[in-house]
């Protein structure tokens, strides 16, 4: 999953940056996956131009969510490429000048790399964006009607956004960085008790160590699994389903880890001027991720498949 087969590491660094900013780590982890794309899908001379331009500070993205009344399109028209169409949740907007989207074809959605700066930005729709935190991340509304892709810019063949492993096992990135999160907002906690003096308390100091011991499981989960995606003896199954644990473990550590925050300070964390409110919303709004519910069914399915085989999960 990793590039250069250093997926804990680059787990690592984006818990790190998640730490430091939601936000932040959102659109990082966004650039990420799509360098990862390119560097599974490009060719030679669409690597050449992709990576110069990462290399000369250029940011990437990943957007694939439709408006569900105006899906994006990607028509033929003569020699020319045209898309139709309209994306949600465009992070970062055009400040994200090389994002990647998916746009429906006759054969499967294909990838196509927009070039922001041939966009006029009245295409682009802040208005839809009021959430209860990551305002920062810029989710805004962008209509791609009319915008003609070169031959360069269509990223592989369609259908293989989706290719699996790699379409679940990129859901590890998103949890590490939900991860770096709650680290900060446990800190934050720890802090304000210690402020205050009340990191004394035996009460507050279960909670304290509870936090610590959500946050070493964490830890740990993104290890182990990165440990798995970079080797070639687990199957394709294996990963992906070390992946729908791994999100769904994150998902269970960051909320608790929040509950937890949440009763050490109290109706202070409340409050508009004290540290852990943005943290509270940020992490609220971004352990909301897509199909939480279908990736655990799966583990399930996988499980039951296996320990009805002749083999044993280890």
């Amino acid at each position: 999953m990793g590039l250069g087969q250093k997926t804990p590491q680059l787990l690592e660094l984006l818990t790190e940056i998640g730490r430091r900013n939601l936000s932040v780590g959102r659109l990082y982890e966004g650039h990420i996956n799509a360098m990862h794309l390119i560097d599974l899908y490009a060719n030679s001379a669409q690597k050449e131009r992709y990576y110069e331009d990462a290399l000369s500070g250029k940011r990437f993205g990943i957007w694939n969510t439709d408006a569900p009344e105006n899906p994006v399109k990607l028509v033929k028209n003569g020699s020319k490429n045209e898309l139709f169409g309209t994306k949600f949740f465009c992070s970062g907007g055009l400040h994200m000048q090389r994002p990647i989207i998916t746009a429906a074809t006759a054969t499967g959605p294909q990838m196509v790399i927009i070039h922001s700066e041939e966009l006029d930005d009245l295409r682009e729709d802040a208005s839809s964006w009021n959430p209860l935190g990551m305002k920062a991340s810029y989710s805004v509304t962008i209509d791609f009607s009319t915008y003609s892709p070169k031959s360069i810019q269509l990223l592989g063949t369609p259908g293989d956004y989706s290719t699996q492993p790699h379409f679940s096992t990129g859901t590890v990135r998103f949890a590490a960085v939900q991860l770096g999160g709650a680290k900060a907002l446990a800190q934050c906690a720890f802090a304000h008790l210690k402020k205050h003096k009340r990191d004394s308390d035996p009460y507050q100091r279960t909670r304290m160590g509870k936090m610590l011991i959500l946050l070493e499981s964490g830890r740990n989960w993104l290890r182990e699994t990165g440990r798995i995606m970079d080797n070639e003896a687990y199957t394709n199954e294996d990963k992906i389903n070390h992946a729908n644990m791994t999100r769904s473990a994150m998902l269970d550590i960051c909320s608790n880890v929040l509950h937890l925050a949440e009763k050490c300070v109290g109706l202070a964390g409340m409050m508009g001027d004290h540290p852990m409110q943005k943290l509270q919303r940020d992490l609220t709004t971004y352990l909301k991720q897509p199909g939480p519910d279908r990736a655990l069914a799966g583990v399930g399915e996988w499980v039951a498949k296996v320990e009805n085989s002749t083999n044993t999960y280890d």
